[in-house]
C-alpha cells in the first residue's frame, strides 16, 4: 500500500517528524497540566482531570480509529469522503452523548461547564484527526506533526494565558476550544484540500458510490470493532479516576492524575513510533513480508522497553525532587504511588506496541475480547484496593490490568502471524 502521492517520506524521516511532533505535543500538555497544578489546587487540578475522564470513553468508541483505518486503508477505500462525512456524523452524536452523560453523572456546574468544554474541543479536534490519518496514509508524517503542533502550542498558550489572567478553569477550556478551530481551519482544510484528489481518483464503476450511505456504513462495520476496541481502552484508563472522585474526592485524584500524566511522556514516544510505522507494518503484512513485519516490531519493543525503564529509574533515583520540581511539595510525598504509576506505564508501552501490530495485521476483532478483560481486571481491582488504598491502589490496579494486555496481546499477534503463514504456505 504505497503512498498515492508520490512524494512519501521515508520511515526514518517519518519516525523523527512524529517523535518530534509528539514530543512538543506532550510538552505542551504537560506544560498545561504543571500549570494547572500551580496555579489552581489538586481539587481544581481533579475537575479538570474527571472532566476529560468523563467524556473521553464516548469519544474514542466514537471516532471508530478512523484515522488508522484510512492510514491502513487498501485501494477498495478509494475515497475520502465517505470517511469525512462518517466522522462529522460521528462528532455530532458524541457533542450530544456526552453533555447528556455530563449531566446525568454530576450535579457540580464547574464539573459540568468544563466537561462540556473538553468535549466541544475533542469534538473539533477529531475532525483535524482524520485529516491527519489522510497525510499519515500518504507517509507525510511531517504534515501531520505540523497539525499536531499546531494546534498543542495554540491550546496551551490560551489554556496558560486564560488561567493567569482570570484563573477560571472554565474559560481555559473555552481558550482550547478556540485553538482547535484555528487549526482546523487555518492548516488542515487548506494543506489536505490538494492533496485529497489521490484519494478521489476511482473507477468508473465505483464513481456513484462516493459518499453513498452503503459505503459509510460499510466503513463503520469495518472500523466498529477498533471503536469498541479504543471504547474499553479509554474505560480501562479512566476506571481508576471513577473510582477515585468517588472514594477520595477531587482533591486525591488530581494528585493522582498528575502523577500519572507524568507516564505518559514515554507513551507518547512509544504511540510516536507506532504511528509511524503503522503504514510499513501494514505494507509489509498485506505483502507477506512477515519477517520484515517482525522485525519492525521487535525494534518497537525494544523501545518501549526502554522508556519504560527509564520512568522506573527516575521514580527510583529522582522522584521527590522531580514531583517538586514540576509540580508542588504536596506531589513531592507520592514517591510510592510515583512508582507504582511508572511501573504501569511501563507495561502499557508494550501492550501499545502489540496493539499497532494488531492494528496493522488487520486483527480488529480479536482486540475485542481483550479489551474486555483488561476492563474487567482495572474495575476489579478497583473495587477491591481503591477504597481501601485510595490512590495507590488505583495504581496497582492499572499495573494488574497492563500486565493482562501485555500477554493477550501477544498471544494474539502469535496467532494472527501463524496463520498468516499458513495462508501464505497454502
Amino acid at each position: 500500500m504505497k503512498s498515492q502521492q508520490g512524494d512519501a517520506l521515508s520511515l526514518r524521516a517519518n519516525v523523527w517528524w512524529t517523535l518530534a511532533g509528539n514530543i512538543i505535543y506532550a510538552g505542551t500538555l504537560w506544560g498545561m497540566f504543571t500549570a494547572l497544578t500551580k496555579l489552581a489546587t489538586p481539587g481544581t487540578v481533579g475537575v479538570y482531570a474527571y472532566g476529560l475522564a468523563l467524556s473521553a470513553p464516548i469519544l474514542l468508541f466514537l471516532n471508530l480509529q478512523l484515522r488508522a483505518v484510512v492510514a491502513t486503508a487498501g485501494p477498495d477505500y478509494f475515497s475520502f469522503r465517505p470517511f469525512l462525512r462518517l466522522r462529522v456524523n460521528t462528532a455530532a452524536v458524541f457533542l450530544l452523548l456526552s453533555t447528556l452523560a455530563v449531566l446525568f453523572v454530576s450535579d457540580d456546574p464547574r464539573i459540568r461547564l468544563v466537561a462540556i468544554g473538553i468535549a466541544v474541543a475533542r469534538c473539533v479536534d477529531s475532525i483535524s484527526d482524520l485529516y491527519r490519518g489522510l497525510m499519515q496514509r500518504d507517509e507525510r508524517m511531517d504534515l501531520a506533526s505540523k497539525s499536531i503542533v499546531l494546534q498543542s502550542v495554540l491550546s496551551s498558550t490560551a489554556f496558560v494565558g486564560t488561567m493567569l489572567i482570570s484563573g477560571d478553569l472554565t474559560h481555559a477550556v473555552a481558550g482550547t476550544v478556540l485553538a482547535a478551530l484555528v487549526t482546523l481551519l487555518a492548516y488542515d482544510l487548506p494543506v489536505t484540500r490538494l492533496r485529497r484528489q489521490s484519494l478521489q481518483r476511482a473507477t468508473t464503476q465505483h464513481a456513484a458510490e462516493r459518499g453513498s450511505v452503503r459505503t459509510i456504513w460499510g466503513i463503520a462495520v469495518t472500523a466498529l470493532p477498533l471503536g469498541t476496541v479504543m471504547l474499553l481502552i479509554s474505560l480501562a484508563g479512566n476506571i481508576p479516576r471513577y473510582f477515585m472522585e468517588k472514594h477520595g474526592g477531587t482533591s486525591e485524584l488530581g494528585i493522582y492524575a498528575a502523577l500519572a500524566y507524568l507516564a505518559v511522556a514515554g507513551g507518547v514516544v512509544v504511540n510516536a513510533l507506532g504511528q509511524a510505522a503503522t503504514p510499513r507494518l501494514a505494507q509489509d503484512f498485506h505483502a507477506g513480508e512477515l519477517s520484515s513485519f517482525m522485525r519492525l516490531i521487535r525494534r518497537l519493543l525494544m523501545f518501549g522497553v526502554a522508556f519504560g525503564l527509564a520512568g522506573i529509574v527516575l521514580a527510583l533515583v529522582l522522584g521527590s525532587w522531580t514531583l517538586e520540581l514540576l509540580y508542588t511539595a504536596e506531589y513531592a510525598r507520592e514517591t510510592t504511588l510515583f512508582l507504582i504509576v511508572m511501573i504501569g506505564g511501563a507495561l502499557s508501552y508494550l501492550g501499545s506496541v502489540y496493539g499497532y501490530a494488531l492494528t496493522a495485521a488487520l486483527t480488529f476483532k480479536s482486540q475485542v475480547p481483550i479489551q474486555l478483560g483488561v476492563v474487567a481486571v482495572t474495575a476489579a481491582a478497583c473495587a477491591w484496593l481503591v477504597p481501601t488504598h485510595g490512590a495507590v491502589g488505583a495504581a496497582w490496579a492499572v499495573v494488574l490490568a497492563a500486565t493482562f494486555q501485555v500477554v493477550a496481546n501477544a498471544l494474539a499477534l502469535r496467532l494472527s502471524l501463524r496463520r498468516a503463514s499458513c495462508r501464505l504456505q497454502a
